[in-house]
């Protein structure tokens, strides 16, 4: 299966390498801090991603996950288990959040981004990469069941525990910009 992923990703986008999307992705986030930067990376989870490594870019890098392994992420100055929606820290504490392909995974994403902005200095930055719903391997997802999803990604060298469950409701340009307005947040597409 993973070959086939392959097949598709070469022949659908042949001008970009393994890890494009990720790596467009931190150039983004790095534009945006510097030596004093206070970071939040949102569902940081074990530190598996090498292009979300900010340590020594910024004055600090925090990180949450459901995921017990944030604790020992080696990404981080700090990890703390947590959902998404109740970030343990206090208000107006970061001056970028990032979340790197999480936002697929949220239940409630309008509580997501309200604690987001809860959390955010004044002028702070959220930015997130996630697939866009219509995108065939969403599609291809919403179509099959999580365990066939395990198995793709056990094909393709990662570990079931880092699978997990997608629900696509903050996955389009129409959903995020209605749920940044619902949150009181100002929406730009980057």
């Amino acid at each position: 299966m993973s070959g086939l992923v392959a097949t598709i990703d070469r022949a659908l986008y042949p001008a970009f390498d393994r890890n494009w999307d990720d790596a467009l992705f931190r150039e983004r986030i790095l534009a945006r801090i510097d030596r004093s930067s206070i970071v939040l990376d949102l569902g940081a989870g074990a530190g598996i991603v090498r292009e979300m490594n900010f340590k020594g870019h910024a004055s600090k890098v925090c990180g949450v996950d459901l995921d017990e392994r944030v604790e020992t992420n080696p990404m981080l100055d700090e990890g703390k288990v947590s959902d998404a929606g109740r970030v343990p820290y206090p208000d107006a504490t970061f001056d970028i959040v990032f979340a790197d392909n999480v936002m697929e995974h949220i239940a409630e994403p309008l509580a997501v981004l309200a604690e987001v902005r809860r959390v955010l200095k004044p002028g702070g930055v959220f930015l997130f990469k996630t697939p866009n719903k219509t995108h065939y391997m969403p599609t291809i997802a919403r179509l099959t069941p999580h365990r066939f999803h395990q198995l793709v990604n056990r094909l393709r060298g990662r570990a079931a525990v880092d699978t997990f469950p997608t629900l696509y409701r903050a996955n389009t340009k129409r959903a995020v910009q209605q749920l940044a307005a619902s949150a009181g947040c100002v929406f730009r597409r980057t």
